[in-house]
C-alpha cells in the first residue's frame, strides 16, 4: 500500500469493524511510508484488531509460527 485516499480509508475501517464483529483479526503488511502516515492520522490503526507487519510472511508467522517454519524449511535446498 503506497497511498490511502479517504474512500479507501473508510472502506478499510468498515472491513476492519465487520471482521472484528465476526471475531477475526485484520493484519496489514507492506504499508509504505505515505500510506502509513495517512493510517496513523486516522482511527484505523487504533481500531485495528491485528497488527502491522513488514511482510506477508511476518503476518503468517505471527498467526501460525509452526506453519511459517515448515514453509521456510521446505524452501531450503
Amino acid at each position: 500500500m503506497n497511498t490511502v485516499d479517504v474512500p479507501g480509508l473508510e472502506s478499510r475501517e468498515a472491513i476492519s469493524r465487520r471482521l472484528k464483529n465476526g471475531g477475526t483479526a485484520l493484519h496489514v503488511f507492506e504499508v509504505k511510508g505515505p500510506g502509513m502516515d495517512r493510517l496513523r492520522r486516522s482511527r484505523f490503526l487504533n481500531e485495528l484488531t491485528g497488527r502491522g507487519h513488514l511482510s506477508q510472511f511476518e503476518v503468517m508467522r505471527s498467526i501460525n509460527a509452526e506453519l511459517a517454519q515448515r514453509i521456510l524449511e521446505a524452501q531450503r535446498p
